[in-house]
């Protein structure tokens, strides 16, 4: 029905956002390069937009119930019935990922949040620094930060699995933004 249908884009949004990122810097690059314009303005600002979209990715994940965290005990952590509070403000139900009523017993991290409030402050600094940074340190400054927030809260993320030395997936590929950003920024003149 229409909520498989949109669980699996969100999933499948979520699990290619560095890929999906990459494609869009260079699809920007070469169409900026081939008009003969700059290419740094346009990619900066794709960059603070892929920042802002995916405010609205994390966010659909936390209705959906999906992309859930670890157990934790932290005071804002979504405890028991937590999604029966937001059920009502979707359609479609849980994410076949996570079934609430397996998670009665404990709370977990809402990471979906902490990832929606992390790429909003992200592109709102993009923003703010548009008019005082040159666009290609900006662009490495932004994906720098996406990939710090990547690292960082795959850590508190339980539904990705580990694949090499502690890290799930999107680490990884995070850890493939921060070198291209330090490349960028070892590169500025």
């Amino acid at each position: 029905g229409h909520g498989t249908l949109v669980r699996q884009w969100a999933t499948l949004l979520r699990g290619c956002f560095w890929p999906g990122l990459a494609a869009e810097l260079a699809a920007l690059w070469l169409s900026a390069k081939r008009r003969g314009d700059e290419p740094w303005p346009p990619v900066a600002a794709g960059a603070i937009t892929a920042a802002f979209f995916m405010v609205l990715v994390w966010v659909g994940a936390l209705l959906d119930g999906s992309a859930w965290g670890s157990a934790s005990d932290v005071p804002w952590a979504l405890g028991p019935g937590w999604y029966d509070i937001l059920a009502p403000l979707v359609r479609f139900g849980p994410s076949a990922a996570f079934d609430p009523r397996i998670a009665s017993a404990y709370t977990i991290h809402p990471v979906q949040a902490y990832f929606a409030l992390g790429c909003l402050a992200i592109g709102t600094g993009g923003l703010f620094l548009k008019k005082r940074l040159p666009p290609r340190r900006l662009t490495a400054l932004l994906v720098c930060a996406l990939a710090l927030a990547w690292l960082g809260l795959g850590f508190l993320r339980a539904d990705d699995p580990v694949l090499l030395l502690g890290l799930r997936a999107p680490q990884l590929m995070a850890l493939g933004g921060l070198v291209w950003s330090a490349a960028v920024l070892a590169t500025e003149k």
